[in-house]
């Protein structure tokens, strides 16, 4: 991928954050805690996955953007949204800190040098994968999610109707 192409992906990857943030802030408090369907996350919970996800890929663009080898870490997403009590924390601070990590980590990542986009790591399912591949994944990460809370908005507020 050449500097301009990436630059372009650097500023969607930041433009996320108010993807995201859009999508939260135009939920009512009534329908953060309905899940859209059976089995099925609620907003509120959505949102912190989203806001930890984003935590957890800071940690791993810094890692491999100053360490090429560096491991890629998982976690497990079920189990931090049960343990970490996603039904009970608010929404507001996280939304906030999403769009603060995403401002930052695109500023630090217009700034590394172009010898850290060629450094690559091992992801535990995904393999092998470079600062670029984690900066694509990343990128459809939160517009994923912000679809998600759009598409659970929508039916949830069709139902209530």
């Amino acid at each position: 991928m050449n500097h301009e192409e990436r630059l372009k992906l650097i500023d969607r990857y930041e433009q996320s954050a108010h993807l995201f943030s859009e999508a939260l802030r135009s939920v009512p408090e009534n329908l953060l805690d309905t899940p859209p369907a059976p089995g099925k996350w609620t907003i509120r919970q959505i949102a912190l996955h989203t806001v930890d996800a984003e935590l957890v890929f800071s940690i791993r663009f810094r890692m491999l953007g100053a360490q090429d080898g560096a491991p890629i870490l998982m976690f497990d997403q079920d189990a931090w949204a049960q343990k970490l009590q996603y039904s009970q924390q608010p929404v507001d601070h996280a939304q906030a800190l999403f769009v603060t990590l995403r401002h930052a980590n695109a500023a630090m990542l217009r700034k590394l040098p172009e010898a850290a986009w060629e450094h690559a790591g091992m992801h535990e399912k995904r393999g092998r994968m470079t600062m670029d591949d984690l900066l694509l994944l990343f990128i459809k990460h939160a517009e994923s999610h912000a679809d998600s809370i759009r598409q659970a908005h929508d039916k949830l507020s069709a139902a209530a109707a």
